[in-house]
């Protein structure tokens, strides 16, 4: 069967359609040649079979291009659905951050709240602000630094803007505010266009800066309080030791108290040390003072900085206290040669840990030197006694050790060992030092008897601790002792201490 004009002639007429149409020219020419084919099987051979063929092409090239469109609206749809998703979730994280987010048009010198978060003293719609309304919510304080900052923003000399400062609230109060802002667009001469930018409510942050200052003035006033104190405390011990020495010039007027011509200096001494830890301390906490002084000014203080200041203040306080408690009590030894302990008070300790308190007290002194004290003691012993006195009769050692023991030598080891037997303690101080010879060990414990008359040395220590461990503690002292072999003091006293007569 021959082909059907018809066919022939809608190829050839729609073959144009096909290169321009792609997926509906194909789809013609396709059609045509069918639709013709058909018509030829009919016997129909009229001139309308052509026309009814390009109506059903008509049809089907509609019925495709309204499939696009759908398909291309579906899409659209889609994304339209998602980007509304994505502003939604935008918006929920930005209230719950809290920020309110902001843009200018410098060109009109607008300000358009994007996202209206704080309860500020303006308009919460997204009408554009004169920027003239923003800086007059500012505070009268502050003006003058975002006015300058934003100068530089403008001019092109700064890209980004950082400023805190308090903004007025609708209530009538004030609102602190960090403001972050960027210029997203400048001319061809580098004049800002648009900037956009957050804020952020940072009053309680400011709240709790200005509480720290609070706090740092009310430890400026107790430093300046204690050391008032101590500076009366010297002044009164100043007094103690004049007297002293007026004691002494009175003393050498007689050959029998010539003796004691070197008391003063050695009671100077004793007290020394108690006051040059209690300066050292004092020293030491003001320099901290300054220093967090310094870091709160150039607000680089952290929280870390200002609880490791307390610690020091504290534990410098109590130092300076004990040493001022223990220099009071040298003074008292002093006046009391033949150790009227009456007014000593009696209490419970734990002897390990005073044993402790005593070495803390003592490093001031040890520190400088490479002599090494190490504390042998159970814990859990705890006594009925007189501390003073136990803390007396340690320090009185250790000063002897450093001034005699280990005179000349650069090493030394003391060792302080305590137990209890039958509700006795022993307590027991060895030093690996020069050591006596027999005739200094026998006198070791008469009062003015020293080795080192004229070099500070009193000759009132070991006296006082004889007088101290029998009478006061109700115990006994032993020394055993010989030359480059060190000296061992054993004592023994009652775990509970009675009363003295």
């Amino acid at each position: 069967m021959a082909a059907h004009p018809l066919s022939q002639q809608a190829v050839l007429r729609h073959a144009p359609l096909a290169r321009v149409g792609g997926g509906a020219g194909m789809l013609l020419l396709t059609i045509l040649p069918l639709a013709a084919t058909a018509a030829d099987f009919a016997g129909v051979r009229h001139w309308w079979v052509g026309w009814g063929v390009l109506s059903l092409l008509g049809v089907v090239g509609a019925w495709w291009w309204v499939q696009r469109r759908l398909a291309r609206s579906t899409r659209l749809l889609a994304a339209a659905e998602r980007l509304r998703i994505s502003e939604e979730r935008l918006s929920l994280a930005l209230e719950a951050s809290g920020d309110e987010i902001w843009e200018v048009d410098l060109s009109a010198n607008l300000l358009r709240r994007v996202v209206p978060q704080l309860d500020l003293r303006l308009p919460h719609n997204d009408a554009p602000l004169p920027i003239t309304a923003i800086f007059e919510a500012i505070h009268p304080a502050d003006q003058q630094i975002v006015r300058a900052i934003f100068s530089d923003l403008l001019k092109g000399r700064s890209e980004q803007l950082k400023a805190r400062y308090r903004m007025a609230l609708a209530d009538g109060g004030w609102l602190w505010v960090l403001c972050y802002g960027k210029v997203t667009r400048r001319d061809t001469s580098g004049r800002a266009l648009r900037m956009s930018g957050v804020s952020r409510d940072i009053s309680e942050l400011m709240e709790q800066e200005e509480a720290l200052q609070q706090i740092n003035h009310d430890l400026e006033h107790r430093v300046d309080s204690r050391t008032r104190d101590l500076r009366l405390a010297n002044d009164h011990l100043r007094c103690t030791v004049d007297d002293l020495r007026q004691a002494q010039r009175q003393l050498v007027e007689s050959e029998k108290m010539a003796a004691l011509g070197a008391l003063v200096a050695g009671v100077a001494h004793e007290i020394n040390t108690p006051l040059g830890v209690g300066v050292t301390a004092a020293s030491h906490l003001q320099t901290e003072s300054r220093r967090i002084q310094s870091e709160l000014e150039s607000g680089s203080m952290k929280r870390s900085d200002l609880e490791a200041y307390l610690g020091v203040a504290a534990e410098t306080g109590e130092l300076i206290l004990r040493n001022l408690r223990r220099a009071d009590h040298l003074v008292k030894s002093f006046k009391q040669v033949a150790v009227d302990q009456s007014s000593e008070e009696r209490r419970s300790i734990d002897l390990a840990e005073y044993l402790d308190e005593i070495l803390t007290s003592l490093k001031p002194k040890l520190k400088k030197t490479a002599y090494r004290v190490d504390i042998d003691c159970a814990p859990g012993i705890v006594l009925n006694t007189y501390p003073g006195a136990i803390y007396q009769i340690l320090v009185n050692l250790v000063m002897n050790s450093l001034l005699h023991g280990f005179d000349g030598r650069e090493h030394g080891h003391i060792q302080i060992s305590a137990a209890i037997e039958a509700d006795v303690v022993l307590l027991q101080y060895r030093d690996d030092g020069r050591g006596m010879d027999a005739a200094t060990q026998r006198r070791v414990f008469e009062p003015f008897f020293t080795t080192k008359r004229g070099q500070g040395g009193s000759g009132l220590g070991m006296h006082i601790l004889f007088n101290l461990v029998t009478r006061l503690l109700g115990g006994s002292v032993q020394c055993e002792s010989a030359p480059d072999q060190g000296v061992c003091f054993s004592m023994r006293f009652p775990k509970d201490a009675a009363h003295p007569a």
